[in-house]
């Protein structure tokens, strides 16, 4: 029941997503949308993933709604949803979160101080959600997603996950994310 409802939310963003990206580009694209759909329905990870109760997935659900509020001109909203899901799901999110916060400021979508003050507000929030909630399962205070990004940037010690090949993204990867849409990627 939880995968269910999980994987129907993950299509309510994307359909959520699609409709927003159909409104942006209809006058000069107005098949994006349903190549968007098309493209996502064919690839082996967001179909299976979908469903399954992992960061990554819950990411990608925050990410897909503050894309959608971007295209619907509320950049703020945009940026405090990515702000919440970096904190709470997946540090990594900063990659994507800093030059988005850049091309808003360039682009006059955004002022940088309520931004900044909203932003770091939002990460509070989010901090705090998440120490509350995932401390007790863990025994103790703990900031799970700070712990991780400790652990593998501060620490190096991501390989004790296991290591790949150098090539392995491109030979392994790669062709079984994309699927049918690799020769467009080469």
């Amino acid at each position: 029941l939880v995968r269910v409802c999980l994987g129907l939310l993950v299509c309510e963003c994307v359909r959520r997503f699609s409709g927003a990206v159909h409104e942006k580009f209809k006058s000069v694209a107005p098949q994006c949308s349903n190549i968007f759909l098309l493209l996502t329905a064919t690839q082996f990870h967001t179909p299976f993933y979908a469903s399954r109760s992992l960061p990554n997935v819950f990411a990608l659900m925050g990410v897909l709604l503050a894309f959608t509020h971007w295209l619907h001109g509320r950049a703020l909203a945009c940026i405090l949803l990515v702000a919440f899901h970096m904190v709470l799901f997946r540090c990594d999110l900063a990659v994507l979160l800093l030059p988005m916060v850049g091309v808003m400021l360039l682009a006059g979508e955004i002022k940088f101080v309520p931004s900044a003050i909203f932003g770091l507000i939002t990460c509070v929030s989010a901090l705090c959600l998440s120490v509350a909630v995932d401390s007790p399962f863990w025994g103790k205070l703990v900031w799970p997603e700070g712990y991780v990004l400790f652990f593998n940037t501060i620490e190096n010690r991501s390989s004790e996950y296991g290591e790949s090949p150098w090539h392995w993204y491109a030979s392994s990867a790669l062709p079984r994310a994309l699927t049918f849409t690799f020769p467009l990627a080469v």
